[in-house]
């Protein structure tokens, strides 16, 4: 089975060797990487072009939402890619180097669509603990633990699915990851969470949630976005959006600073 590697780069120069070594090196090797920058001003793509064996795209970016861009780089990954199977990847994240064995081994035996690994979250002081799955807010919202996207993959058939409720124009701040996960979790049940930590995510200060400070007001417009998209979902297949305590005072704080 061929497996493309769909990675998505902003301006992560310094991260760029690494994250294409540790595809290149995989274990398992009917593989494919593709790497979708998006108009970097850095010299990523200098780097990326020593790579023979990485199919480089540029995707001109559309807004100033980092999440909005995110998607179309992918977007364009995905319609470029072949693979039976897709393994998103930011450019400042990396794998260990039998994450594609191991994820293939296991969609394949239990016929699994959408999978995700636990990441391993690296600090930039070098210290690193193992994401949390669980919390104790977790009844408080009416979405699913959200998974990173660099530990996400999925049959090609399961995103050809879900293309239609990535709603892609709409929801400028949603990354992809919350997107997938929702539609897998809620929609089509399936996903699968690997008790293996085969993703190494970075917290760097320019990553796509760092402009977010958690109870601020973009935040919260933010949540917002989050109801307002598992609603749209929800309407999509002719189901019952539960409003919780959340959602009210999100939109109460939404109106108030409005």
């Amino acid at each position: 089975m061929l497996c493309s590697i769909l990675i998505s780069n902003y301006n992560k120069s310094d991260y760029i060797i690494n994250c294409i070594n540790s595809c290149i090196n995989q274990s398992y090797k009917n593989i494919e990487i593709i790497f979708s920058d998006n108009s970097s001003t850095d010299d990523s793509l200098k780097k990326v072009y020593n790579y023979k064996n990485v199919k480089v795209l540029n995707t001109p970016r559309v807004n100033n939402f980092s999440a909005t861009n995110q998607i179309e780089v992918l977007l364009k990954a995905f319609e470029h890619s072949k693979g039976d199977f897709i393994f998103f990847l930011d450019a400042d994240d990396f794998f260990e180097l039998k994450k594609i064995e191991t994820i293939i081994n296991i969609m394949l035996e239990k016929n699994y669509d959408f999978v995700c690994d636990i990441p391993k979250l690296i600090f930039n002081d070098k210290s690193t603990k193992v994401f949390k799955k669980d919390n104790i807010f977790k009844s408080l919202k009416n979405w699913p633990i959200i998974f990173p996207t660099s530990t996400i993959a999925c049959s090609r058939a399961f995103f050809l699915r879900f293309r239609k409720y990535l709603l892609e124009s709409n929801f400028s701040q949603l990354e992809i990851d919350f997107r997938l996960n929702v539609y897998s979790d809620l929609i089509e049940k399936n996903r699968r969470i690997i008790e293996e930590n085969l993703t190494n995510y970075s917290q760097v200060d320019d990553g796509i949630m760092s402009s977010y400070k958690k109870f601020d007001i973009r935040w919260w417009k933010k949540r917002k976005q989050a109801h307002n998209y598992l609603e749209k979902v929800h309407e999509m297949n002719n189901l019952s959006y539960k409003k919780n305590i959340d959602y009210f005072i999100t939109f109460f704080i939404n109106k108030l600073f409005k």
